[in-house]
């Protein structure tokens, strides 16, 4: 691997071939485990070369890895290659509502908890039925001390869906009617 990631290297970024060897060195990393790597020099490919089908298609199926791929990294506490991997991930038209909740649990469990804001609140914006999101932002919310806005978190979550275990959650963060 460390000799065709070296001639991988070697290719100009001026030649017209210098997308293709960035998409194959994130598919050298890719086979390493570095996923988070794999990723930047896809994005890297695709920055070089819009219409570079391999790039996409290799960053498109990360994303889409992304549901088991996530919680994974997060056991093995490789928090800062996840957010990494996700930064490159949720720019992407079709990017799954993962790729912000792992970008901002990541950054939760890195303890930046005010960074774990930013990609949080676009999560339920973009994807306002992803209740997880809701219930995270919340989370960082009230580490942070913000309790009120925390609140008001949950009660939108509610008014997406006010039934089912996340719901139940929700109202005993709120400190109402909880079913026992």
């Amino acid at each position: 691997f460390l000799a065709a990631q070296h001639a991988y290297q070697q290719v100009a970024d001026t030649s017209t071939h210098h997308h293709l060897a960035l998409n194959n060195l994130g598919t050298t990393f890719q086979r390493l485990g570095r996923l988070d790597s794999a990723a930047v020099y896809y994005r890297r490919a695709i920055d070089k070369r819009s219409d570079t089908e391999d790039a996409l298609r290799n960053l498109r199926a990360l994303a889409t890895g992304l549901e088991e791929i996530g919680p994974r990294m997060l056991d093995e506490r490789q928090y800062v290659e996840l957010a990494l991997l996700c930064d490159q991930l949720s720019p992407m038209r079709d990017a799954p509502p993962e790729a912000l909740f792992f970008a901002a649990v990541s950054r939760f469990y890195l303890l930046k908890y005010e960074e774990s804001l930013g990609p949080n609140r676009e999560l339920i914006q973009r994807y306002p039925g992803f209740l997880l999101g809701y219930l995270q932002l919340g989370n960082a919310l009230e580490t942070l001390g913000r309790v009120e806005e925390a609140h008001t978190v949950y009660r939108q979550m509610l008014s997406h869906q006010s039934t089912g275990s996340m719901a139940e959650e929700a109202r005993r963060r709120l400190g109402i009617g909880v079913n026992r």
